[in-house]
């Protein structure tokens, strides 16, 4: 912080500003905002006067677009999220409206190039790889270009023309989640095919380094109404207590060297919470997530199992429980077996009560595929649907597809599998989850035409 903004406390004068760092702690399902920040940081920023008074001025940062596009269930095309968020880094929001500045192309110094001579060479990649899913493995150079080029994209098609484009680029991403991009499926959204719009592109890259769009929206939205109150005793300890948890998450993440002082620290909140509160059972079940976050499900069981005795639990709460459940089932598991269909019905009736509840989590569905695929009961056309439910909502998670793939394999539904691998190829990231589902696509061509012959 002090790097950020020592030039400010250094000044040698009075501004009258006060700091407010902005930390945004996030679990998948729990969100907690400490403050707002303001004045410029490292990350991508535009500013909003959201106040009458000019001395107030709060910001926006256009990351919190990337989070909100990211977290969209089903899950958003990547190539759309980077696009449409990109699209805002050179935005100016005011009271009333966002302008959009000139575009942003590989640098300032090519953008100027571009701008002084509109006949200057550019590469484009070809739009069929642009609005594919990137590797995990491609270089830092490569994936700015893809972005650049996904920004532009996105640009181009809101605002070209006049925005003539704008409702096929809306249809284009919706058909997109639901059955992946295509040539013929783009033509009969945008009227021409991939090959044409790469010159396109191009042509509109030569002009939109001059330009900047301004969106007016008609109306604004009515702001909503909170009935503000002061917050119970109770309220205050489970706030400072999952802050504390969601922080320990962050740093046993990002940051393992403070991971044993961070969980102490959730610990300690946690033991006055429980004081201060009289046990009270919301508090219990966030200790018991503290506790399963640390990978200690001794501890972390019981005080879940109790608490949603108490009071019903959330999702990351009956996943917890699953979860638990199925690692001890598994460690108990001799060689060669699969969990009993009695063991199998108790795991399955706790996620269905996670799965259930707001917001979707890709890990109830990862367990969920590992969990028929160690069993030894049999699923139902309506178990595999529940699998299905959680490929249209997570197509990027490797994990759910290579779990249905290889179940619908085990039960004969050869066709369905390989439409599940077809899926996951065109989303995976990552190079070894691809060579998998490579693997089993030859398994699967293979048999299907053992199958066809016989």
């Amino acid at each position: 912080m002090t790097a950020l903004f020592g030039n400010v406390k250094n000044a040698g004068c009075k501004t009258g500003m006060r700091l407010m760092p902005n930390i945004r702690l996030d679990d998948g399902e729990t969100s907690m905002v400490y403050a707002y920040s303001r004045q410029q940081t490292p990350d991508a920023m535009v500013r909003r006067n959201f106040s009458r008074n000019p001395g107030i001025e709060f910001t926006f940062l256009t990351n919190r677009i990337r989070f909100l596009l990211s977290r969209r269930t089903p899950a958003l095309p990547l190539w759309f999220v980077e696009g449409l968020s990109g699209v805002y880094d050179p935005s100016e929001f005011s009271q009333d409206d966002v302008t959009i500045g000139p575009v942003l192309w590989i640098s300032g110094g090519e953008a100027d190039a571009l701008r002084r001579n509109p006949n200057r060479p550019r590469q484009l990649l070809p739009l069929s790889r642009q609005i594919s899913t990137p590797t995990t493995d491609q270089s830092a150079a490569n994936r700015e270009a893809w972005v650049r080029q996904s920004t532009l994209f996105v640009r181009w098609a809101m605002f070209a023309e006049d925005g003539r484009y704008r409702e096929a680029l809306w249809k284009f991403v919706d058909g997109t989640v639901a059955r992946g991009p295509s040539d013929s499926f783009f033509r009969e959204c945008f009227g021409f095919s991939f090959a044409d719009s790469r010159d396109i592109l191009s042509d509109y890259l030569a002009t939109t380094t001059n330009d900047d769009h301004r969106i007016a929206p008609r109306r604004l939205p009515r702001p909503p109404r909170f009935q503000v109150r002061r917050a119970t005793p109770e309220e205050i300890w489970f706030g400072r207590l999952e802050w504390a948890r969601l922080a320990f998450i962050c740093a046993d993440q990002h940051f393992p060297d403070t991971r044993d002082a961070y969980l102490k620290n959730a610990r300690n909140t946690g033991r006055l919470a429980q004081q201060e509160t009289e046990n009270s059972a919301r508090v219990q079940l966030s200790i018991g997530l503290l506790e399963f976050n640390a990978k200690n499900l001794e501890t972390a069981l019981p005080l879940l199992e109790q608490g949603t005795a108490r009071i019903p639990g959330s999702a990351s709460v009956y996943y917890a429980i699953a979860a638990g459940r199925y690692q001890a089932a598994h460690a108990a598991l001799s060689p060669g077996t699969k969990f009993s269909v009695d063991q199998t019905g108790e795991i399955l009736a706790i996620l269905d009560l996670a799965r259930r509840l707001q917001p979707p989590m890709a890990r109830i569905y990862t367990l969920l595929g590992n969990l028929w695929l160690l069993s030894d009961a049999t699923p139902s056309a309506s178990d595999l649907e529940e699998l299905g439910e959680g490929i249209d909502l997570f197509p990027t998670v490797a994990r759910i597809s290579l779990s249905a793939s290889q179940l619908h394999t085990e039960l004969g539904q050869l066709d369905r599998a390989l439409e599940i691998v077809d899926i996951g190829l065109q989303n995976c990231r990552s190079p070894q989850d691809i060579d998998k589902f490579y693997q089993l696509q030859d398994t699967l061509l293979d048999r299907l035409a053992l199958r066809s012959d016989g």
